[in-house]
């Protein structure tokens, strides 16, 4: 059961991009399915590690192509990326200090809704910029 199904509204019109979001939503959906599977601890805490990983390789290299094509909004964007990252290691900190589900599921959901929300409103603004 997926907590996430992606569709083309989604998309920011590079492909690139679109495969990094993707990729992060099968890992909160993993995250959601370790959760509702009962998954001891240590798979939780590895899967909440490999979505920080991700998080931060994406962030990184959208920002790089967003430096490269002078985006604008580029500040912004990027404080959007560290609060976002900042919020997965305090729940990553919650769940190893014994959070157990509760933490778990906040994070796929939290983690979830703050994507959708980026890339629909913040994401969006720069297809004009990587799209070709």
């Amino acid at each position: 059961m997926a907590l996430f199904e992606w569709d083309d509204r989604f998309s920011v019109g590079v492909t690139e991009m679109d495969n990094h979001h993707k990729k992060l939503f099968d890992i909160l959906n993993k995250l959601f399915d370790d959760a509702r599977e009962g998954k001891g601890a240590e798979a939780v805490a590895g899967t909440i590690g490999e979505l920080i990983r991700y998080t931060e390789y994406h962030f990184a290299e959208e920002e790089a192509k967003l430096a490269n094509s002078a985006y604008p909004h580029l500040a912004d964007h990027k404080a959007k990326h560290r609060a976002f990252v900042d919020q997965l290691k305090d729940y990553k900190a919650q769940a190893d200090s014994g959070g157990g589900i509760f933490v778990v599921n906040k994070v796929a959901q939290t983690g979830t809704d703050w994507l959708k929300t980026h890339i629909l409103q913040v994401d969006q603004e720069y297809e004009q910029y990587l799209a070709k």
